[in-house]
């Protein structure tokens, strides 16, 4: 396996069946499409506790027989999708035919144009609570909170109640519309775009 030093903010994307591990003092956002399908090949469990010989092997044997050789995963820092005069900043972290993950930077009120075509989770990753409103409401999300966006709320806005707001959004994307246009658009050619994970730019 590689490694590869990771800065804070960095994305990376992992295909199914792809070995990979992170190291101490690593605190991690994780997408996951079908997250019961995954293998491990630690001696112990998700909670820590010891595994026997046989049923180690069995899930090393397991990892062994699906695994892919052919995409290497590396730490990215993202391609910005848009700056705006506000100073907020909407930063593609990785894409795929699966999900998309984009980081938001919030210094003033955003809003987030209507999609009926999908849904959009967001999750708080910042320190200071972020207000969510739209035409029917409106919600309040704290620290490490997040709340899922039905395709059919329309316009919303968020709002951050300190100087910064920092938050996670999570979709399945078009790729040409929501993804590669964007990026063009925004100046990063096809190569940087290719990087983000299994999207061609």
């Amino acid at each position: 396996m590689y490694r590869y030093p990771i800065a804070a903010g960095d994305t990376v994307y992992v295909p199914g069946g792809i070995l990979h591990a992170f190291g101490p003092d690593t605190m991690i956002f994780e997408v996951q499409q079908t997250s019961d399908l995954g293998q491990s090949v630690m001696p112990t469990d998700l909670y820590g506790n010891r595994l026997s010989d046989e049923q180690w092997h069995a899930n090393i044997d397991a990892t062994l027989a699906e695994l892919k050789t052919d995409f290497l995963p590396k730490p990215h820092p993202g391609l910005d999708k848009a700056v705006s005069r506000a100073g907020n900043r909407v930063t593609v972290g990785c894409a795929g035919p699966y999900f998309a993950l984009e980081r938001w930077r919030l210094v003033a009120p955003y809003t987030d144009e209507a999609h009926p075509w999908r849904f959009l989770t967001l999750s708080n990753v910042g320190q200071q609570p972020v207000t969510i409103a739209w035409s029917g409401g409106s919600e309040t999300i704290g620290r490490a909170e997040s709340v899922l966006l039905p395709a059919a709320i329309g316009d919303v806005t968020v709002s951050p109640s300190g100087p910064d707001a920092d938050l996670i959004a999570c979709y399945l994307p078009d790729l040409e519309r929501d993804v590669v246009s964007p990026l063009r658009s925004a100046g990063h050619n096809a190569d940087g775009i290719h990087a983000l994970g299994q999207v061609a730019g």
